[in-house]
């Protein structure tokens, strides 16, 4: 806009007129889907209010330097620019920063939740993990254990038939099927 104000031109001051419009466009649908679903508490609210009582005087101060410019009246929009302007400016930035500003807070508390939450199931997968694996190892040593001790007895009194010990007794106490046959 001041590249506008030092060519004099009022066709410069339409074509900055009609981006204005544009970028007012822009600015609401963003606002309209933050204010007033997205504000988290009582607080931001209140800030929300003041960008929102604020940003109507910047608008309107825009615009009368635009219908200035377009008038052809450099001088006016100099001197709405240099007072008007330059103090209904802050009224909207100032909001905004604060805004930002919790933003950036509430962010990072979320943030650390996430990485909390993330680091507690993270612990807890790997320790179901640990306890499946030795579970696992577990059951394996049994069932290992439960067929090699026959198996272990099976080859004792093997040898000693082999050896011509044939009056070994055969203890058949079991609980499987594999027993009855």
């Amino acid at each position: 806009m001041l590249t506008a104000q030092r060519d004099e031109d009022p066709a410069i001051a339409l074509t900055v007129k009609e981006e204005v419009a544009a970028n007012n466009a822009i600015i609401d649908a963003a606002w309209n889907d933050y204010f007033p679903e997205r504000v988290s508490d009582e607080v931001e609210r209140q800030i929300a209010n003041s960008f929102n009582a604020s940003i109507g005087g910047l608008r309107a101060a825009i615009e009368d330097v635009n219908a200035a410019m377009i008038n052809n009246d450099f001088a006016t929009a100099t001197e709405i620019a240099a007072t008007t302007l330059s103090t209904e400016y802050p009224k909207v930035l100032n909001p905004i920063e604060e805004l930002l500003d919790r933003n950036r807070v509430q962010a990072a508390a979320a943030n650390q939740q996430s990485m909390e939450e993330y680091y507690l199931t993270r612990n807890i997968v790997i320790g179901v993990m640990l306890a499946t694996v030795l579970a696992g190892i577990l059951l394996a040593v049994w069932l290992t254990r439960g067929i090699m001790r026959p198996l272990s007895q099976a080859q004792i009194i093997a040898n000693a038939m082999a050896e011509g010990k044939l009056g070994n007794q055969i203890d058949i106490t079991a609980k499987m099927s594999l027993a009855t046959c």
